[in-house]
C-alpha cells in the first residue's frame, strides 16, 4: 500500500501531464481512503476559488499548474465525506478559479487541460478559467446544474460542448477572446442568462435559440464574421445594449431597428450604406455608435424621432453627408453629439481662401490683456445710470483673441460684417477655436446679434462640414 502510495505521489511531483493520468488511474482503481487523506491533508482553497496545493508539491513556476491539474483532479475524485471532513466542500467549492503563475521574464504558464472530473462536485456556481490554454471544455460540464457564472475567455476553443444548454441557472457567460467559429444552438432552456459575451472570435453565424433569452440584458458580439442577423428580438425585452462593431453587416438588420427597448447600440465598423427609416421605431434608443462605417452616406429623417438619443458617434464614417432634417441641432452638445465632436470635424475642413483686412473692426483685440466681463453683464438703456458690474481682466490665450474678434463680427449691425465673421470662421482648422465660438455664441444673449438663431444655426452646421 505504501509503495502504491509512494508512486502516486511520485507521477504527481514530475508534473507530467502522462504520468499524472496514471497516477489518477491508480487512485481511482485501489479506491483507498487513505491515499485521499495522505494528499488532502495539507491541501488548502480559498473563498475565491484559489487552489494552494500541499506544500510537499510545490513546484517552480513553469510546472505548478500541472500539479494544479492533479489536485483539481482529486479534489473531483475524493468521496464527498472526506471533502466535508476537511471543510472543502460546499462552502470552499462554490467558486473555482484556475490560476496561473508568473516566470521570469514575465512568462503566463497556465493549464493546458482542463481538470474534467472537478465536474463531479454538484455546488459550483462560479467558474473563471479565463486567459487559459484549454482547447476544448468536457461535455460533463453540463453536470454543474448551479453554475451562475461562466468565465472562459482568452482561451483557445474552438468550440463549446452541447451540454452548455443543461445549465439552466446560467446568468454570466463569457467566451470572449476564443477562436469559436460557430455557437451550438442550445439556448433554448437558458432563461436566466442576463449577460453574454462571445466579442473577438470568428462566429459565422447566430443560433436562432439566442432569441429566447428573455433576461438578457447585454450581448457582445463585437469582432467576429456576422454578416446577418437572423435572430428575432421579440422576446428579449429586457436587452438594453447590443455590440455588434467590427462585424461585416452592409444591411442594417431590421429586427434591431424595430427593438424598441435597445438604448446602446453600438454598431461601429461595419460596412452598411444605409440606415432604415424603421430605427424610428427604437423610442428608448440613448447612445448609437456608427463611427468608422466607411460606406455610410445619409441618416434617414426619421431620426429626429428619437427623442431620448443623447450620443451618436460618426467618427470617420467620411462618405456621410447632413441632410436638412439635421438643422434642429440647437446646441454644442448637439454638434458633438451628431458629428463627433468639432476637434475631428475641423480637422478635415478645407481652407478657402483668405480674406485679407487691412483694419480690424473697432474694438478688436490687439493685446493679450482682454477685458472680459463677469457672465450676467449687460446694456441698461434706461434713463437712470446703473452703475456696471466691475470687470475681470484674465491672461487670454490666442484662441481667445480671436474668438472675440469672431464674434464682434458676428454681433456686427451691417451684413458685411456679419458675413466677414463667418468667414473668418470657415477659415479656421483650429479645433480649440471653433469650439471658443460656438460655447461663446450659446452661452450668450441671442438678441445681441442682428441675425435669426436658426440662420446662425445652419451656418455653424455648414462650417462644420
Amino acid at each position: 500500500m505504501k509503495k502504491t502510495l509512494r508512486q502516486i505521489i511520485n507521477h504527481i511531483k514530475s508534473a507530467d501531464y502522462k504520468r499524472i493520468d496514471t497516477a489518477l488511474e491508480m487512485l481511482e482503481t485501489h479506491q483507498q481512503e487513505e491515499y485521499y487523506r495522505v494528499l488532502l491533508k495539507d491541501l488548502f482553497l480559498t473563498k475565491e476559488g484559489h487552489l494552494y496545493v500541499p506544500p510537499d508539491f510545490v513546484q517552480n513556476n513553469t510546472h505548478q499548474p500541472k500539479v494544479d491539474y492533479a489536485f483539481w483532479q482529486i479534489l473531483g475524485m475524493a468521496p464527498v465525506h472526506l471533502l466535508k471532513e476537511y471543510e472543502l466542500y460546499p462552502s470552499k467549492l462554490k467558486r473555482i478559479e484556475f490560476s496561473s503563475y508568473e516566470s521570469y521574464p514575465h512568462h503566463w504558464h497556465y493549464m493546458k487541460r482542463f481538470p474534467d472530473k472537478i465536474t463531479a462536485i454538484d455546488c459550483v456556481e462560479e467558474l473563471y478559467a479565463f486567459n487559459g490554454k484549454f482547447t476544448s471544455l468536457p461535455a460533463s460540464i453540463g453536470n454543474w446544474k448551479k453554475l451562475k457564472v461562466m468565465n472562459v475567455s482568452g482561451n483557445h476553443l474552438t468550440q463549446l460542448p452541447r451540454s452548455l444548454g443543461q445549465l439552466t441557472e446560467l446568468r454570466k457567460l463569457n467566451a470572449s477572446g476564443c477562436s469559436l467559429k460557430s455557437i451550438p444552438n442550445v439556448f433554448h432552456d437558458l432563461t436566466k442568462l442576463e449577460l453574454l459575451d462571445f466579442s473577438r472570435n470568428e462566429i459565422k453565424q447566430l443560433p436562432n435559440s439566442i432569441g429566447n433569452l428573455e433576461k438578457l440584458i447585454a450581448m457582445n458580439l463585437y469582432q467576429n464574421q456576422i454578416s446577418q442577423f437572423q435572430v428575432s428580438l421579440n422576446k428579449m425585452a429586457q436587452l438594453l445594449s447590443l455590440n455588434l462593431s467590427s462585424n461585416r453587416f452592409s444591411i442594417f438588420p431590421n429586427s434591431i431597428a424595430s427593438h424598441a427597448y435597445l438604448k446602446n447600440l453600438y454598431f461601429n465598423n461595419n460596412p452598411i450604406i444605409e440606415i432604415p427609416e424603421s430605427i424610428a421605431q427604437m423610442k428608448a434608443l440613448q447612445k448609437l455608435e456608427l463611427n468608422d462605417c466607411c460606406s455610410l452616406k445619409s441618416l434617414p429623417y426619421q431620426m429626429q424621432e428619437l427623442s431620448h438619443l443623447k450620443q451618436l458617434s460618426l467618427g470617420r464614417s467620411f462618405l456621410l453627408r447632413p441632410k436638412p432634417h439635421l438643422k434642429f441641432i440647437e446646441s454644442p452638445q448637439d454638434f458633438e453629439i451628431y458629428f463627433n465632436k468639432l476637434k475631428r470635424k475641423a480637422g478635415i475642413l478645407k481652407r478657402k481662401k483668405s480674406i485679407q483686412t487691412d483694419k480690424p473692426l473697432q474694438g478688436t483685440p490687439t493685446s493679450s490683456e482682454v477685458r472680459v466681463p463677469v457672465p450676467g453683464t449687460y446694456i441698461n438703456t434706461s434713463a437712470k445710470p446703473i452703475t456696471p458690474p466691475p470687470v475681470v481682466y484674465k491672461k487670454e490665450t490666442e484662441e481667445d483673441i480671436q474668438a472675440a474678434y469672431i464674434l464682434s463680427l458676428l454681433q456686427g449691425k451691417t451684413e458685411e460684417a456679419i458675413e466677414l465673421g463667418f468667414s473668418v470662421l470657415e477659415m479656421s482648422v483650429n479645433p480649440k477655436l471653433l469650439k471658443l465660438v460656438f460655447d461663446e455664441f450659446y452661452d450668450t444673449n441671442h438678441k445681441m446679434f442682428n441675425i435669426p438663431k436658426t440662420i446662425v444655426n445652419e451656418r455653424l452646421l455648414s462650417i462644420l462640414l
